[in-house]
């Protein structure tokens, strides 16, 4: 049997520390792997997905007239309105205020790294769903 110092140390011991050793790790990995999912962003099914892929498609080709933006933020809208999750519904309203006052030339839009933020958010809402949002870059 083992010694340690002057004092034997039977197999049990050894047993014992192990299996607390391998719970602790255990809980710890277990317990890391909790905390992420909790702190992860929710995630969009891959239908509002493929909406909001859309809604940004259409946006991108959106022309300088304000009363085609108007007609295409209504139907937009109405798209968003089908959405289960609010998050990424939210994250594409944003995103519609500023291709619209992009594309019509209004000054008056969320500043480049506002929407940059919310459109980073957006895709981290679809990547369960591995569904592209295709995001035109911030100017």
């Amino acid at each position: 049997m083992p010694v340690i110092g002057a004092r034997r140390v039977d197999a049990k011991v050894f047993i014992v520390l192990g299996v607390v050793v391998a719970l602790v790790a255990a809980g710890a990995f277990f317990g890391i792997r909790w905390w992420n999912d909790y702190k992860r962003v929710s995630q969009a099914s891959a239908e509002d997905c493929r909406t909001a892929a859309r809604i940004v498609e259409e946006g991108k080709a959106l022309g300088a007239d304000p009363a085609e933006a108007e007609r295409w933020q209504r139907r937009s809208r109405e798209l968003r309105a089908g959405m289960k999750d609010g998050y990424l519904g939210y994250r594409i309203a944003v995103y519609e205020g500023w291709a619209a006052a992009v594309a019509t030339g209004n000054p008056d839009r969320p500043d480049r790294a506002a929407i940059a933020e919310s459109m980073a958010a957006a895709r981290e809402h679809c990547e369960d769903a591995r569904v592209d949002l295709p995001f035109p870059a911030p100017r």
